[in-house]
């Protein structure tokens, strides 16, 4: 994996731990970007569904000034 050398690198260059170094596994990465899409793709579907709803040419229309 590319990026546990580098991890480790700045890990060395930042602090100064003797003999520290950085395991990463798959399954400590995986699944936080599994989550992170689930919650993505649920917040961008709630602030869209409106205009999800519309007509398309509806939806293109600008909107109208408040008063």
């Amino acid at each position: 994996m590319q990026l546990k050398p580098l991890l480790n690198t700045v890990i060395e260059q930042t602090y100064s731990l003797p003999g520290c170094t950085l395991d990463i596994a798959p399954y400590t990465i995986i699944p936080p970007i599994i989550v992170s899409v689930i919650f993505g793709t649920i917040a961008c579907y709630l602030s869209g569904r409106k205009v999800l709803k519309e007509r398309a040419a509806q939806a293109m229309r600008p909107k109208l000034p408040k008063k």
